[in-house]
């Protein structure tokens, strides 16, 4: 129930601060991105900028939550974007990596999106959207775990590779304390 009440309010909130105009420029709200769920057994943080992806290889994005030890629950939405020229296969990928060991976190490799048209006509085209990754992790001493994103071609650089956060899509992360 508590990880309802998380949800709600981050959409209550998001909802505000589009009544209120603070996000009118289209420019992410600033939030704390690394946040220390030692002081919460839950909480929410947000992607602090856009990634961009169009350079290689996986890539930090700045949003971490620095667990304490026990066992979470976390629960991001990654929202991509794909823009290229036809023809392309391009896709975008993410997982989560304890940071303070240098491993990736089992199973929370999620593709978040894919690009594809053999049909040059097509021209210009474009993709959004967004992925959950859910996961449960437990960890016997303080620990950084953060997203991270990569994107791949086989065909035709993209022209647009991001994990976005935006006034009206943004990218999270969700912890709730489950077990000591």
């Amino acid at each position: 129930m508590s990880h309802l009440r998380t949800r709600i309010a981050a959409v209550v909130a998001a909802g505000l601060l589009a009544a209120t105009g603070i996000a009118a420029s289209g420019e992410a709200v600033a939030h704390e991105s690394c946040t220390t769920a030692g002081a919460s057994d839950e909480g929410i943080c947000y992607l602090p900028a856009t990634v961009d992806l169009n350079s290689g290889g996986w890539k930090n994005t700045g949003l971490a939550v620095e667990l304490q030890p026990g066992t979470y629950h976390l629960d991001l939405d990654v929202h991509g974007r794909l823009w290229g020229r036809a023809p392309i296969n391009s896709w975008i990928l993410a997982r989560l990596v304890n940071t303070t060991n240098g491993t990736v976190v089992p199973n929370s490799e999620r593709l978040i999106d894919h690009l594809q048209s053999s049909n040059p006509e097509d021209g210009a085209i474009g993709r959004r959207d967004t992925t959950p990754i859910q996961e449960r992790v437990e960890v016997v001493t303080p620990t950084r775990i953060e997203l991270q994103a990569m994107r791949l071609y086989q065909n035709g650089p993209t022209t647009v590779a991001e994990i976005t956060t935006a006034p009206n899509s943004r990218t999270s992360l969700r912890w709730e304390r489950v077990g000591n």
